[in-house]
């Protein structure tokens, strides 16, 4: 469980931010540090700070939200449900840091890192031009640039780690089974 100031090597190891243990670019395998030391797979898990979060008194930024505030989230029925924030973690950007731009033939747009995980597990990265998302089709994938200063996720209490980002159904970068309550 990567906490604010950590983050996760692709193995699953936290580290810290500084990625003081990862090899330096070109030395090794798996993550590697930019310019001044940033580790890259650190920042692209999360969302960007507009990204909208559902929540029981209707969407608010995800740099707005707080732990112990409540989200909408999705129990192992299916069930829509409010939940608390059990816990947050906002990680600085890199310069010129993207995200990708995810645009489905509903006509909702998700912004979202490309490691953070659709509600199947698989990175958003991942998904292809007419692959399913949230039960629509995925019409285009863009790479933007991450407007903001640093990227954001969250975790609900509950058994899925499930919440609407954007419109979209996704999980949680913070989610290690359904042992989080």
């Amino acid at each position: 469980r990567a906490g604010q100031g950590q983050c996760c090597k692709g193995n699953g190891t936290i580290v810290n931010v500084s990625c003081s243990s990862l090899p330096r670019a070109g030395e090794g395998n798996g993550p590697s540090r930019g310019p001044g030391g940033w580790c890259r797979s650190c920042r692209k898990k999360c969302l960007p700070p507009a990204a909208r979060i559902a929540t029981p008194r209707g969407d608010r930024a995800a740099s707005t939200l707080r732990p112990g505030d409540l989200v909408w989230t999705m129990d192992r029925a299916g069930t829509r449900v409010a939940a608390p924030i059990i816990r947050m973690q906002t990680i600085a950007a890199e310069p010129s840091q993207t995200v990708l731009r995810i645009s489905l033939e509903d006509g909702r747009v998700i912004r979202a890192s490309e490691g953070h995980p659709a509600l199947d597990g698989r990175s958003l990265v991942e998904l292809a031009v007419g692959e399913q998302l949230d039960g629509s089709t995925v019409t285009s994938i863009d790479e933007v640039p991450l407007l903001g200063a640093a990227t954001w996720d969250l975790l609900p209490a509950g058994d899925t780690g499930a919440y609407w980002a954007d419109g979209v159904l996704v999980g949680s970068t913070l989610f290690d089974g359904p042992s989080e309550r």
